[in-house]
């Protein structure tokens, strides 16, 4: 649904993948779709906290999470 230009549909599915313990392993993923769905929409305010605990890490969306707070 994000890459098909529908990020406000796609945010409840992410965040319920956040609140869900049993998805850990998807945790980091789905908290950079919804940070990318927040920036999509506009909403940096959003996006940053999600961003910020993303770039404490070692993997790729460390890196981008990284990237996205410098250019914001």
């Amino acid at each position: 649904l994000l890459g098909k230009g529908q990020a406000a549909v796609s945010q409840p599915i992410f965040q319920s993948v956040i609140n869900n313990p049993p998805q850990a392993a998807y945790l980091r993923p789905a908290k950079w779709y919804l940070a990318l769905s927040h920036l999509k929409l506009g909403q940096e305010q959003q996006a940053r906290p999600l961003l910020e605990a993303l770039k404490s890490g070692e993997d790729r969306y460390a890196k981008s999470a990284k990237s996205a707070l410098e250019a914001m």
